[in-house]
This record gives structure tokens, sequence and C-alpha cells, in this order.
């Protein structure tokens, strides 16, 4: 067996495709590097996309991750031109993996109980959390807005911090 990709412990995972979202590669470049994930059973892979419906497509081995990016619960589409925040979440929830992550960045306005409610539905192993690291003056929650949150994902999932910064309470 080819051992040249190292082991993952813990929290740690081979994130593939990280360069670009898995939603705009051609499937059978996907499923050469899924059939490659599948010699590696000791070892940890994430894969993450935008647009989460695009994972209904393939097989993935257990020890694959698959994540989205849902940085809150209302429509902004004036940001981004992934499917709605959602519909992200609609689609994540279709899919028949036990492993699951999000990431919340960068963090956009929410309201509290439904993007909180959402993330326990995902039923998550890990959310990241992080503000916009382009400076590109989003609609950004203030900080004890985000610390509230945080304490309400914390009853049942981990969370992670990224880019952090204190914008007023």
């Amino acid at each position: 067996m080819n051992d040249k990709l190292p082991l993952t412990h813990g929290d740690e995972f081979i994130w593939a495709c990280s360069s670009g979202d898995i939603s705009f590669a051609k499937p059978k470049w996907i499923n050469l590097i899924i059939d490659k994930i599948w010699e590696y059973p000791n070892r940890t892979f994430l894969f993450q996309s935008k647009n989460p419906e695009c994972f209904l497509q393939y097989k993935f081995p257990p020890n694959v991750i698959l994540g989205t990016t849902i940085e809150t619960n209302r429509p902004y589409t004036i940001y981004s031109k992934a499917p709605p925040p959602e519909k992200r979440f609609r689609d994540f929830c279709l899919l028949d993996s036990p492993r699951k992550i999000v990431t919340i960045e960068p963090i956009l306005m929410f309201d509290l109980n439904i993007l909180a409610t959402w993330m326990k539905i995902i039923a998550t192993e890990r959310i990241y959390i992080g503000y916009d690291t382009k400076n590109c003056n989003l609609i950004e929650p203030y900080t004890f807005q985000v610390k509230e949150l945080c304490d309400q994902l914390k009853d049942f999932t981990k969370v992670k911090f990224k880019y952090m910064k204190f914008n007023g309470l």
C-alpha cells in the first residue's frame, strides 16, 4: 500500500480538493479521488462544497467527512453565487453520512434560534465559525450575537474558531 499520505488523528483530516468546490469538478475526477480514499481507511478525509446537493451523486467511504458552508439562515443573495442558505441546509440534511461539519464563515447576520436549530438538525460533529477575512464590508453580527450562537452550539457539538474579531457590543 502507498503510505505517502499522513496519518490523521482526532480532529485532523486531509482536505480533498481544497483548492476548489467539487460541485464544479467532473464526476469522473471525484470518483477517481474517492476510489483512492478507499485505499486509506486509517485516514480521515474532508470534502466541502457550498452546493451540498453535489454530494448526493457519490458513494463516500466511512472515513470521509462532508462539509458545507452556511454563513447565515437569511437569504442574502448579493454576497454569493452559491445556493441560498436554506437550500444548502435542506440538501445537507438529505445526505446519508454520519460525519458532517459546517463552516459559518464569513458569518453574516442571522436569526439565532433558526441557525442554531439548523445546526442541531444537521447533527454536525463540529462547526467552524469566523468573520470576514477579506474586509468586504459584509453585514456581520456583533460579537455578543456570535457568542450567544456559540453558547447554544456548544450544547451539542464542538465549535472551532477561525478568524474572529471584536466588532462592537
